[in-house]
C-alpha cells in the first residue's frame, strides 16, 4: 500500500520536491484560469504545438516536444536521460524570431532577433 498523502513520506528531498510543485501548480492557478476562459470565449487551444503558432516558421516544426501552453507560457520538457557525470540533463529550446521570452524561476531574458 503506497500512502498518497505527501507529508506522511519518509523522505524530505522527495516531500519539498512534491510541496514546490504543489506551490507552483498554485501560482499557475490565476494564469490556467484565464486561459481556460481564453480557450472557452476564442475557440483556442490551450495547449498547442509551436507549429500552430507559427505555421510559415519552418523550425517549428522542428522542436515537436516544445509547446504553448496558453499565450505565455512555452514548455520544452527535459525528454533525455541525465548526464551521469554531472546528474543533469539538458534540452534545446526554440524561440520564435522578434520575441521576448523569459525563464520562469530565474527572470533570464531570451530575445530572438
Amino acid at each position: 500500500w503506497v500512502d498518497r498523502r505527501p507529508f506522511m513520506w519518509e523522505d524530505l528531498n522527495l516531500q519539498n520536491d512534491v510541496r514546490n510543485a504543489f506551490k507552483l501548480r498554485k501560482s499557475l492557478s490565476s494564469y490556467i484560469y484565464s486561459m481556460a476562459w481564453k480557450t472557452t470565449s476564442e475557440n483556442v487551444a490551450l495547449i498547442r504545438p509551436m507549429y500552430y503558432e507559427y505555421p510559415d516558421n519552418e523550425k517549428s516544426y522542428c522542436f515537436l516536444n516544445q509547446y504553448l501552453f496558453g499565450s505565455e507560457l512555452i514548455f520544452a520538457p527535459f525528454i533525455t536521460p541525465k548526464i551521469e557525470s554531472t546528474k543533469l540533463s539538458k534540452t534545446l529550446v526554440w524561440f520564435p524570431k522578434n520575441t521576448v521570452w523569459y525563464h520562469f524561476f530565474t527572470g533570464e531574458q531570451y530575445h530572438h532577433p
